[in-house]
């Protein structure tokens, strides 16, 4: 398996003066994948996160490093992976937003790492 880092490290979310914090991830490419999220190396949620998934409240996250492992399952004829990463607060305002993107081999599986610190 095929793994990136994603940049920058970590990625910082502002939470605005939020109360709560809702994570989506998106496959693109008509390609497959599935999330594993922890805060400080503790496990907090996994599954797919095509629709809005509470993460907590802002609270739980002051000065913790938020980590999101993305697997991507190659389903296209493209040798391109697509995700895009989203941040949100209860009243749907984006806090974050990424597209990111990493070469897949044919019927391959790539994994993005992505560290997240929200301020």
């Amino acid at each position: 398996m095929e793994k990136i880092d994603l940049k920058p490290d970590p990625r910082e979310v502002k939470s605005n003066g939020s109360k709560y914090i809702f994570l989506t991830v998106k496959v693109g490419n008509g390609d497959f994948g599935g999330n594993y999220v922890t805060l400080n190396d503790e496990f907090l949620v996994k599954g797919s996160f095509t629709n809005p998934v509470l993460l907590g409240p802002v609270e739980i996250f002051g000065g913790k490093k938020l980590r999101i492992q993305t697997n991507v399952l190659d389903n296209s004829p493209l040798d391109i992976a697509v995700i895009t990463t989203e941040f949100k607060n209860e009243n749907g305002v984006v806090l974050f937003s990424s597209i990111d993107q990493g070469p897949i081999t044919a019927g391959g599986i790539v994994a993005f790492f992505g560290n997240y610190m929200i301020i």
